[in-house]
């Protein structure tokens, strides 16, 4: 605890036969009275509880100034057998495997069509707006999870400078839409292939650089996948197994290298 001008102060309690007392909030002005003062080894000053101690609150709080509780750290092998009302948000450590596909477009503001030059659905807005989405595979030795970016973590993620990734929305801004996404070994798009943006585009999600350690924090969607059930056979025996879907997980934010 510290008082007004600063100063800290340790106060024990002994709870083991006393129930909590209200009021042990960050930013509360409490009141003590009837604790004992004393000095430790060291020659510092605190103060234990006694029976007749007594804990008023003066004064209450701003709750909306209190700091969030810190995200747990997980595996996603132990995230996905945690109760998702549990654990809703938490921070990770993996490895990205793969880009399953980055789509960019420049969408209307009041109809949501795709915006190029001018909205396709002739619906004469003149408004626009860039969006970014991609879902990589990440990877940390005891499980899978496929995670979608958007906004500053995809750029983080993509590791372009603020030059550069206007640059790419002046780019994307002249067809209203690119979507790359792997077929096989190899990365295709849903236009020509020989465009330069496209190019760039490819070898940046297929690039050594791009499959690297990253730290994030993400979000646990609500439609997780229930595991597959497969069944397979050996020699003259049968066998079934469950294999676990991999975890969805939105990413809040991360980490820059």
């Amino acid at each position: 605890m510290c008082d007004q001008t600063g100063q800290r102060l340790q106060v024990y309690l002994d709870l083991r036969h006393a129930p909590y007392p209200p009021g042990l909030l960050p930013g509360n002005t409490l009141l003590l009275s009837g604790v004992q003062r004393k000095m430790s080894r060291s020659g510092g000053v605190y103060c234990s509880f006694l029976p007749v101690s007594c804990i008023s609150v003066m004064s209450l709080g701003d709750s909306r100034c209190a700091p969030p509780p810190p995200v747990p750290r997980m595996h996603l092998a132990q995230w996905a057998g945690t109760d998702q009302h549990k654990c809703n948000m938490a921070q990770v450590k993996g490895h990205v495997a793969c880009f399953l596909f980055l789509q960019l477009q420049w969408s209307c503001s009041q109809c949501g069509s795709v915006y190029s030059q001018v909205c396709r659905s002739q619906c004469g807005s003149s408004c626009s707006q860039f969006e970014s989405r991609a879902k990589v595979v990440i990877e940390d030795g005891t499980g899978e999870a496929h995670v979608c970016f958007s906004g500053g973590p995809l750029q983080t993620l993509l590791g372009l400078a603020d030059s550069q990734w206007e640059g790419l929305q002046r780019a994307v801004r002249v067809r209203g839409h690119v979507r790359i996404f792997p077929q096989g070994r190899s990365l295709v798009c849903d236009g020509d292939s020989d465009d330069f943006l496209h190019h760039f585009l490819f070898c940046v999600c297929s690039s050594d650089v791009m499959c690297r350690p990253i730290a994030l924090t993400c979000r646990r969607l609500t439609n997780q996948r229930p595991e597959e059930v497969r069944r397979f056979t050996r020699g003259d025996r049968e066998f079934m197994t469950r294999l676990p879907r991999p975890l969805q997980l939105t990413c809040v934010h991360l980490e820059p290298d």
